[in-house]
């Protein structure tokens, strides 16, 4: 169970983050350990990898449940295409 965080009356509300592209990729390699990042980052050739971490500096903080949320597309996604 996931608490809601404290906000103050003055504090705006937090805008729901939606990572695209090589944002979505970035957000779930940061999600992983720091090992299996390691190997899927050596996996990467120097284009690739300049994608990733040029989208990891612009990344904005997901919370719990955006990244759950990513995490739960990117399974489906993959399943999807690995049954095709």
């Amino acid at each position: 169970m996931t608490l809601p965080q404290y906000r103050s009356p003055s504090t705006p509300p937090r805008r729901r983050v939606n990572p695209q592209g090589a944002q979505r990729a970035a957000a779930l390699l940061l999600a992983l350990d720091e090992t299996a990042a390691a190997r899927l980052a050596a996996a990467l050739d120097s284009t690739e990898l300049s994608a990733l971490t040029g989208a990891m500096k612009t990344l904005e903080p997901l919370d719990a449940s955006e990244l759950e949320a990513l995490i739960d597309r990117f399974a489906n996604e993959t399943a999807v295409r690995l049954s095709v």
